[in-house]
């Protein structure tokens, strides 16, 4: 901190009392204000917020599956399926033909307790700082009886996973068709039923759930 001296305080403010009042209010002002060069302190980051929303629509549980493996949330990954508790339909998977040739059995009664078990595999095998991301888009619809619809669609899903097995897929794409049933108490959407087919020479989603939910 800079000296003051008397003399050269005088002459800046004269010799009265006044002057050294100015002084130290210089002195108070400089001590009392932040440097505006100075390193900020970080914020704190910010809470993740999950984005689930209500299923009133087919397409809304679309976006609550997307969301639901950004995020790894398993819970909401399960919302997405149907209860048969709730809905009277228990869920299904359909996996592509040749997975169910390479796996025989695996996916004879693949319900919602198998896919909450590969979705738990999969959280923990891909490291947070690691891609985990799934595009879905609806290309074909239809409307069944009441209470049910059915959409196809084309995916793609990135699962950057650390197993370090080459057997098992980090990329996925093909054609998933989904049949949907509402819950007449709440009007949401579930999926009921969940079928898994191959568009191309890149793996399906079947061959990542055969991987993870052994």
């Amino acid at each position: 901190m800079t000296r003051y001296r008397s003399g050269s305080a005088g002459k800046a403010f004269g010799r009265g009392s006044s002057g050294w009042i100015a002084v130290w209010m210089i002195a108070l002002l400089v001590v009392g204000c932040k440097n505006p060069f100075a390193t900020r302190e970080p914020e704190p980051p910010k809470s993740k917020r999950l984005q689930w929303i209500p299923p009133y629509q087919p397409e809304d549980v679309l976006s609550n599956l997307r969301s639901s493996l950004a995020e790894r949330n398993s819970l909401n990954y399960l919302r997405c399926l149907s209860d048969s508790l709730a809905t009277g339909r228990a869920f299904r998977f359909d996996p592509e033909p040749a997975a169910a040739s390479a796996f025989p059995g695996l996916f004879d009664r693949w319900g919602r307790e198998e896919e909450r078990h590969f979705i738990e595999q999969l959280f923990q095998a891909v490291p947070s700082e690691s891609t985990l991301h799934l595009e879905v888009s609806v290309v074909g619809e239809q409307v069944g009886e009441a209470g049910e619809r059915f959409l196809i669609t084309q995916y793609l899903l990135e699962a950057h996973h650390a197993t370090g097995q080459a057997s098992v897929p980090r990329r996925c794409q093909g054609r998933a068709e989904f049949w949907f049933v509402r819950d007449p108490t709440t009007s949401y959407w579930y999926i009921w039923r969940w079928a898994d087919r191959a568009t191309s020479d890149v793996p399906v989603w079947s061959f990542l759930k055969a991987a993870f939910g052994r």
